[in-house]
């Protein structure tokens, strides 16, 4: 279980299985907990500062910005991938975290 709790109003935990990747979004002053064993016997085995998480590259997906229309050949439907442009400063700027994976 990975789970983050010292940020108050802030609400994050998942199930991962070994092997498994997790990506995600907190502030940098997070710290993600990992929890193993079995649910009614969690042990809380290490705690990861967010900001040591921080993935900083580009991915691939990122770098796809054109919003071409792309044709799906099972329905013919067009499918448009949508680009993400609001701005302002309505929250917080997030940090881009990753756990590469849970041995």
């Amino acid at each position: 279980m990975a789970r983050i709790s010292n940020i108050p109003n802030w609400y994050f935990e998942r199930v991962v299985f070994p092997g498994q990747r997790l990506v995600f979004e907190a502030p940098s002053e997070a710290q993600l907990e990992i929890h193993t064993g079995m649910m009614a016997s969690a042990i809380l085995s290490d705690k990861i500062p967010c900001d040591r998480l921080a993935i900083n590259e580009i991915s691939s997906y990122e770098l796809e910005t054109n919003s071409e229309k792309l044709e799906d050949p099972i329905n013919k439907k067009p499918i448009v991938h949508s680009i993400k442009t609001k701005t302002g400063d309505t929250t917080k700027p997030l940090t881009i975290a990753g756990f590469a994976s849970i041995d």
